[in-house]
């Protein structure tokens, strides 16, 4: 399919070409072909000031309705608020940054550092439960220090535990070691983390909006988002910079801009009744559509950038489509957007009809479908178009290859349609998790404890949080003995739990609770086994094998050779 799109910059700005692909026109028109594969099409504009812009568009749908897209866009600022002396890289190497891969943290460290100014000073923080610096002081910035952090990156072993605020308390005394220098802290993780106020990680890193900048990389794994987002979004709304989520499908596209990343974002942005929006990078952009029955509502945009700004909408330039993009843009089911304020059931049976007649006066428009293609050539083209101007159904069939005859091939047979196995930790797993692992660690921990203390014992709930074959985070209770209380912690991040499948629910997180009772009984250590629930929920109802008795304190199990 060949096509042509054409530009038009809107008040406030001018257009610097369009981009196709690689491919760049420095005029207001650009042809493109579209077969099996993407084609990314970007209009380049230029700013006449260092403030975003908002344009409002505008169409008529129907009885008195219609649609607006209003579109926010922010300058490339060329030079930051100022330049940084310093790069501190913080690093996120727990066990389940194993989904996103050493090579990819790698390839996101060294293109970093080669964007990073000339002369600048590098150093990195590696954690998991804990968190190590790995010069230990300031190098200046070489092929050889970055790929001293590589190195060190690759030889970290995987841990359970994603302690950001401890990696930030250890970020604290690097950025105060000695002359404090202006810096930009680079944390790169997969926004696993476990609980922890955005306070106190602002607090943990201990530095004012004068002294230091935070670019957060969110690398996410396929088929998961970062559920810390809100967290590593914190810093950089306090104290400025930039947060960036990419895939590694995405990674090498996203990289080809990462001087973008090293300038300062639009931060807090607020348009009024609209939805607002934490962060906007240098040189990036949002769309939002709304539907009204009277003119465009009146819209401000505030934020602050190098300083606070205030920048009121103005109209943008005309558009075909732009009724049919507003409604696309809508929730599947947008008839409440045209009911009465007081929403009863006569007037959702008028703002269902009205909608039909929107949608019949806009026949492209479909639930999930914004823009279809269809060629003018071929016998059936010209039916083809009329059918669906006229409101028929369109799908677009994507060729598959021929089933394998499995009477006669040697290839493998795949046997569609199998049932979905859930990916929260299942009940069985978790038995086997506290049978196998936890449990005979906390009795070496308990026949340690029993030295100092004779007469210990008591009930101990473990709350452990665990998400993507990490332990995240792990909470006690039950104890007053802090050294019994450390090593049953240790126990409980050692335990090994499975990964997710990437394709199902990759996001679950499991909550388990789960208590273990402490007693000597004839002169030997026992201890009780409890029952554990979950939020996912994972109720474990009951426990083979019943309670371990003096004779044998480890019950079915065998001893551990290295408990």
């Amino acid at each position: 399919c060949r096509g042509t799109v054409r530009a038009s910059a809107g008040p406030g700005t001018t257009l610097a070409g369009i981009r196709v692909g690689k491919a760049v026109s420095a005029k207001a028109a650009a042809s493109f072909v579209l077969d099996d594969k993407d084609v990314a099409i970007e209009a380049m504009l230029s700013f006449a000031g260092r403030e975003p812009v908002v344009w409002t568009q505008s169409a008529p749908l129907a009885a008195g309705w219609s649609a607006s897209v209003v579109t926010v866009a922010a300058p490339s600022l060329k030079t930051a608020m100022w330049q940084p002396r310093r790069a501190l890289f913080v690093i996120d190497g727990s066990r389940s940054m194993e989904l996103v891969g050493k090579p990819l943290v790698n390839k996101v460290l060294g293109t970093i550092a080669a964007a990073l100014p000339a002369g600048i000073e590098l150093d990195a923080i590696i954690y998991d439960r804990t968190a190590e610096r790995v010069f230990k002081t300031w190098r200046k910035e070489s092929p050889a220090a970055v790929a001293e952090l590589q190195a060190a990156v690759t030889r970290h072993a995987p841990k359970n535990g994603s302690a950001l605020k401890t990696a930030f308390e250890a970020a604290q005394a690097a950025i105060t070691d000695g002359t404090r220098a202006q810096t930009l802290v680079i944390v790169i993780s997969d926004g696993v983390l476990g609980e922890v106020s955005s306070t106190e990680l602002v607090a943990a890193l201990g530095v004012t909006a004068s002294t230091a900048d935070v670019l957060s990389v969110a690398v996410t794994p396929p088929q998961t988002t970062v559920s810390g987002a809100a967290l590593l979004r914190a810093p950089v709304t306090m104290l400025g910079g930039t947060f960036v989520e990419v895939t590694p499908d995405d990674v090498d596209d996203a990289l080809q801009v990462v001087d973008e990343w090293l300038r300062p974002s639009f931060l807090e942005l607020d348009l009024g009744t609209l939805e607002s929006v934490e962060s906007l990078r240098s040189g990036g952009g949002f769309t939002r559509a709304i539907v009204h029955r009277t003119a465009a509502p009146a819209l401000v945009l505030r934020g602050r950038g190098e300083t606070a700004f205030k920048v009121t909408a103005r109209p943008g330039p005309s558009a075909p489509g732009l009724a049919q993009l507003a409604l696309a843009a809508l929730p599947a089911n947008p008839e409440p957007y045209f009911a009465d304020a007081d929403v009863g059931d006569a007037s959702i049976v008028r703002a269902t009809r009205l909608y039909k007649r929107i949608v019949a006066a806009h026949p492209y428009v479909r639930e999930g479908l914004a823009l279809a293609v269809l060629t003018t050539q071929g016998r059936i083209a010209r039916n083809r178009i009329a059918m669906v101007k006229g409101g028929g159904p369109y799908e677009r069939i994507t060729a598959a290859s021929d089933p394998v005859d499995w009477q006669t091939s040697s290839a493998p047979v795949i046997a569609l349609g199998a049932a979905a196995k859930p990916n929260a930790i299942a009940k069985d797993t978790l038995e086997r998790l506290f049978r196998d692992q936890l449990q005979p660690k906390a009795y070496a921990c308990y026949q340690r404890a029993l030295v100092a203390s004779p007469r210990l014992s008591g009930t101990v709930l473990f709350e452990l949080r665990m998400g993507r074959g990490e332990v995240t985070q792990v909470g006690i209770t039950g104890t007053t003995d802090q050294k019994f209380e450390d090593c049953l912690r240790d126990a409980a991040f050692a335990l090994t739990i499975p990964f997710p499948d990437l394709a199902i629910n990759a996001d679950d997180q499991t909550l388990a609770h789960y208590p273990l009772t402490f007693q000597v009984s004839e002169a030997k250590p026992v201890i009780v086994l409890g029952d554990a629930d979950s939020s996912s929920p994972l109720d474990i109802d009951s426990i083979k094998g019943g309670v371990p008795n003096a004779k044998t304190p480890l019950g079915d199990l065998r001893p551990s050779k290295n408990p």
